[in-house]
């Protein structure tokens, strides 16, 4: 594989971000008819930065074979918004990040062939991105995910974020774009074509009870999903497992 770090700059924050690319190469790389290479967004966690998944788990090995192209880009502790009170992350990744990396890399501009997926934090992004924009991407993928953040900005006795942190980024209230269960009724109510969306969680993880919680939602709304769940908490072994599966899930003839 060949990986490529470096910083991008966002028109729409004002600033140098970093990024981490992984490409195919060799003789397996076989582009799409049009030349250019699937693409996969993966995003990172509350405590993670861009790096995070090349060193903390093997899929620069799973990717092997694969023609797919893996971006992974840097949004801080901003819960993939447009924040309140500070920088308009959610604008980065689903504008700035997806023209800037068709116009430097290969990849493909087809939502056909252009996937979403994230662990804990980004487990919530991915499916914010996907359930706000459906028709940009052939798949989403949750790992883990950060799925009922109301609980979590309205709870700070269990909350993960510093005094102050969730105003910042949600303001004082969590607005329905930020929700993913009103993001999920709006699109039943409005009869939404969905992305295929795989979620995944182990059984010992914290966020167990709100992945439950939005399964829950999707079932009543008849919305259709996977989900796979096994022994496993938060952390980088169910995630590096969960990878694996995802990559199987939106590849499964590679």
């Amino acid at each position: 594989m060949a990986v490529f770090e470096g910083s991008l700059y966002s028109e729409a924050m004002q600033m140098q971000t970093g990024v981490t690319v992984i490409f195919p190469e060799g003789s397996a790389a076989k582009p799409l008819k049009d030349g250019k290479f699937p693409v996969l967004y993966l995003l990172h966690g509350l405590e993670d930065d861009h790096t995070c998944w090349l060193h903390r788990t093997r899929i620069d090995y799973y990717l092997r074979g694969k023609n797919l192209v893996v971006v992974m880009p840097e949004v801080q502790r901003s819960f993939y918004s447009d924040m309140a009170h500070g920088l308009p992350y959610f604008t980065y990744i689903t504008e700035d990040l997806p023209r800037m990396v068709k116009q430097l890399f290969n990849v493909t501009d087809d939502p056909r062939h252009t996937y979403i997926a994230g662990l804990s934090m980004g487990g919530y992004g991915a499916l914010k991105c996907a359930l706000r924009n459906p028709t940009a991407y052939a798949a989403a993928g949750a790992f883990s995910a950060a799925a009922d953040v109301r609980q979590e900005v309205e709870d700070p006795a269990h909350s993960p974020f510093f005094p102050g942190e969730a105003y910042g980024i949600f303001g004082d209230r969590l607005t329905p774009e930020n929700d993913l269960l009103m993001l999920t009724a709006k699109a039943a109510k409005e009869h939404i074509a969905l992305p295929p969306m795989y979620i995944a969680c182990g059984l010992s993880d914290p966020l167990y009870e709100a992945n439950k919680r939005l399964r829950t939602q999707l079932d009543f709304l008849k919305i259709p999903y996977a989900y796979e769940e096994w022994a496993g908490a938060h952390n980088w072994d169910f995630w590096d497992k969960a990878i694996q599966n995802f990559l199987q899930f939106i590849l499964p003839n590679d």
